[in-house]
């Protein structure tokens, strides 16, 4: 295990950014479409729009992003006011077969401001068309030419995918798996996948279990998005095995897929309804609160073997008559003394996004 300190995730959010809208490849005709398409998209008067247009395309299209908005800003302050009338003189000439004479005054009130408006969006296309085009071939050409002089030929030149560092901490990589199972990349595309990590990889909650539980344990998760949590033990090696009861079918039938995608984990999911909790080396209770049954906080103690350990995870501060202070920290208390009643120990620690952990060990 490195020794360096853990990278930081929105550093290496914006590198695997940068990396993705660059794209893998390096050729003379994808940089002369990324271009045309930013100047394009620039040249159009839809002023505050052209970033995230631009940005929407080239991850549809797979272009190269950078090129594109760099490209897209042809419609700076400096070169706009040209751009414009130009755009607003070939709309005159399409729409009325004349360009507008700017130094005659009686002509330029009868057009009016709409006037002017209308023929800048009628003429922005033909400009739009033009400037791309001649934008295109000059990249196309300097694309060429640098990858000759480069490479000795205009082979495509590929960049190194994005990865993580090796001291990277486990969840990570196992947030980039779980999103893998749940949204893959060639099946519903980049937007989705990575909407998708992100919302797991800024996930404190799952890292905060598995430091509690023995690597390779058996477990049984409870509660509301159990199949889910389970899942991510068993990516992140907490868990040789899981076995998860969760309420909702939904989130049982996604789960259950994303598991049986190659390499496939072993996790059963069931209903909470009728389901026993199996002997397990760990057992996450989720969502806890006072109106938790004392039968299921007695059933999920009976099902921990020896050395293992019990997690109670509830929100803070849901109610806050359900909660009192001691030593600092807030104890969902009858949970608590259910469990030491049974022979355990306790204690009481932040599971992160506003959960509270309780951790059980066997006396």
């Amino acid at each position: 295990m490195s020794d360096e300190r853990p990278p930081k995730l929105w550093r290496e959010e914006l590198k695997r950014a940068y990396l993705e809208l660059r794209g893998a490849r390096v050729t003379p005709l994808r940089g002369a479409l990324s271009v045309a398409l930013g100047l394009w998209v620039g040249s159009i008067p839809a002023f505050g729009l052209h970033t995230p247009v631009v940005l929407a395309l080239c991850l549809w299209l797979r272009l190269d992003g950078l090129l594109a908005w760099v490209a897209s800003n042809v419609s700076n302050p400096f070169f706009a006011p040209f751009l414009v009338m130009g755009e607003v003189q070939v709309g005159a000439l399409v729409m009325t077969g004349a360009p507008l004479d700017y130094f005659d005054v009686s002509a330029a009130r009868q057009t009016g401001v709409s006037g002017v408006v209308l023929y800048a969006f009628a003429g922005a296309p033909f400009v739009a068309t033009a400037i791309a085009l001649v934008g295109g071939v000059v990249v196309y050409v300097a694309v060429y030419l640098s990858l000759l002089a480069y490479r000795g030929d205009a082979t495509p030149v590929v960049r190194p995918p994005y990865t993580l560092p090796s001291h990277a901490p486990r969840w990570w990589s196992a947030a980039e798996r779980m999103a893998a199972r749940f949204a893959p990349e060639e099946v519903v595309g980049k937007t989705r996948f990575h909407v998708t990590r992100i919302r797991l990889v800024t996930d404190p909650r799952p890292a905060r279990w598995a430091e509690h539980i023995r690597p390779r344990a058996k477990v049984s998760v409870v509660g509301t998005d159990a199949a889910w949590a389970a899942l991510a033990l068993l990516e992140l090696g907490a868990a040789r095995s899981a076995r998860a009861r969760d309420p909702a079918a939904a989130s049982r039938e996604r789960a259950a897929r994303a598991a049986a995608v190659a390499p496939p984990l072993p996790l059963e999911v069931d209903d909470v309804e009728g389901a026993s909790i199996p002997p397990a080396d760990a057992v996450l209770l989720l969502e806890v609160s006072p109106s938790t049954g004392h039968d299921l906080l007695i059933a999920a103690a009976q099902a921990v073997g020896p050395g293992g350990r019990l997690l109670l995870e509830a929100k803070s501060g849901r109610v806050a008559s359900l909660w009192s202070w001691l030593g600092g920290r807030r104890q969902l208390t009858h949970a608590a003394s259910a469990i030491e009643a049974t022979g355990f120990t306790t204690q009481t620690t932040s599971a992160g996004f506003g959960r509270v952990l309780i951790i059980a060990r066997r006396t």
